[in-house]
């Protein structure tokens, strides 16, 4: 398969890539400028975990170019964030670590539990979460 003709991204990954760019698009302030670090490590983790760069270039609606630039390595994030991407509260996170399948974690800024972004993406692409446990995106059916 060549780049040109990639597979599409999972479900679960690709909403998380287009939460964390629609929350940049529409920021303001401070925020804009967590929401733009917090695209740049989904995308970083996406790319980490092997996913082609033109998959996720065509999931967001840029450029290849843009996807590779933006990219940034071994990122951190929030259980908050991991939560307003996912739909996924807090507790059931905090659960996935307890479970050890979100093994790695400290604590952050403001007292909240930080993850290895590429941790939150290997989780979302390799195991069926139970989709009750969402109120989110991700009550919409079985996975593909």
């Amino acid at each position: 398969m060549t780049a040109v003709e990639a597979a599409p991204l999972p479900p679960r990954i690709a909403t998380l890539l287009q939460e964390a760019h629609a929350a940049e698009l529409i920021a303001v302030g401070s925020g804009r400028r967590v929401a733009w670090r917090t695209t740049r490590q989904v995308l970083g983790a996406v790319l980490e975990a092997g996913y082609a760069t033109s998959a996720v270039a065509d999931c967001l609606r840029i450029s290849a170019g843009e996807v590779r630039a933006r990219a940034t390595a071994d990122g951190w994030l929030a259980d908050s964030t991991i939560s307003a991407l996912t739909g996924f509260s807090s507790e059931v996170i905090a659960g996935w670590h307890d479970l050890g399948l979100l093994p790695t974690r400290r604590l952050g800024p403001g007292g909240r539990f930080h993850y290895p972004a590429a941790d939150v993406v290997d989780l979302l692409a390799s195991v069926r979460l139970n989709p009750t446990i969402s109120r989110h995106r991700f009550r919409r059916g079985p996975e593909t």
